[in-house]
């Protein structure tokens, strides 16, 4: 009996192995400016969706993703500006942060880093 469960264990983690592994994996990983924007993009209509932003963002125009400094690590900041915003009362500017691993971190109307 016991062997038997030493084989199914050393089938289950092979095929656990190859789950794991795809191929292109540094490709699916480095983060590039246009990958922060593409990201923003993404994120943008579910901070609306949920309410943590107004509608009018989603005609915001997005300026470049550039990458900053947060306390040692790496976080890209992917900026939007949006007249209509500003003419209801909100701030003009909208900033989304990413840390160098493409997750979502914060979005604020200051552009101040979020602190850890």
């Amino acid at each position: 009996m016991t062997r038997y469960r030493t084989i199914l264990y050393v089938v289950l983690m092979g095929l656990a192995a190859t789950a794991v592994a795809h191929p292109n994996h540094d490709e699916d990983e480095a983060m590039t400016s246009q990958r922060a924007a593409k990201l923003a993009d993404q994120s943008l209509p579910s901070l609306v969706q949920s309410k943590k932003l107004k509608a009018t963002w989603l005609k915001g125009e997005r300026q470049e993703a550039v990458k900053r400094n947060a306390g040692g690590s790496e976080v890209w900041v992917v900026a939007y500006k949006a007249p209509a915003a500003a003419a209801d009362g909100s701030e003009g500017a909208l900033y989304l942060f990413f840390d160098d691993l493409g997750n979502f971190i914060d979005a604020n109307h200051t552009g101040s880093l979020p602190s850890k």
